[in-house]
């Protein structure tokens, strides 16, 4: 076996401790690459939920919109009659 300094052990030593840092930093960066994945998972089911009742909310606006031109047409031909033949219905 071949003898090592101390100025070569102390610098293998600290190449050891950097890569033990690196490697640490790689793990906690994983761990919130994962973290990241499930709160992203979470806000998609979110946005999901969002754009069904948005998708739901505008179909009952257009219900709506739709039975309120269908209530003013019947008026306006109501009125229309009314006014052409309504003084030959009262008279």
């Amino acid at each position: 076996m071949v003898p090592i300094s101390e100025d070569r052990a102390d610098r293998l030593e600290a190449k050891v401790d950097a890569l033990i840092s690196a490697v640490n930093r790689l793990a906690v960066i994983d761990e919130r690459q994962v973290h990241a994945g499930i709160r992203m998972g979470h806000l998609e089911d979110r946005v999901s939920k969002a754009e069904q009742k948005h998708a739901d909310l505008a179909a009952l606006v257009n219900q709506w919109v739709n039975r309120t031109l269908g209530m003013w047409a019947i008026l306006v031909v109501l009125f229309t009659l009314f006014r052409a033949f309504g003084e030959k219905l009262f008279n």
